[in-house]
């Protein structure tokens, strides 16, 4: 599957115009695919001093709270 920010939020418009509670439910999902995609686009383009092995390990919480750090 595509996690790519954009084919994310393509998913996730497209579950939201279902509206049932499961579509909308995994909308949520999509959008927090999209996040993470964003996440750790800019912790990448932003933190030049990571090696990128280490940014692959990572998890959500723990990136978000380096880029959090760095900014």
């Amino acid at each position: 599957m595509d996690h790519t920010k954009y084919k994310c939020i393509e998913r996730a418009n497209s579950l939201i115009e279902e509206g049932s509670a499961v579509s909308l439910r995994y909308a949520a999902l999509e959008l927090r695919f999209c996040m993470e995609a964003i996440t750790y686009e800019k912790l990448a383009a932003s933190a030049t001093h990571i090696p990128p092995d280490i940014i692959d390990k990572w998890q959500p919480p723990q990136a978000v709270k380096a880029l959090l750090e760095h900014e």
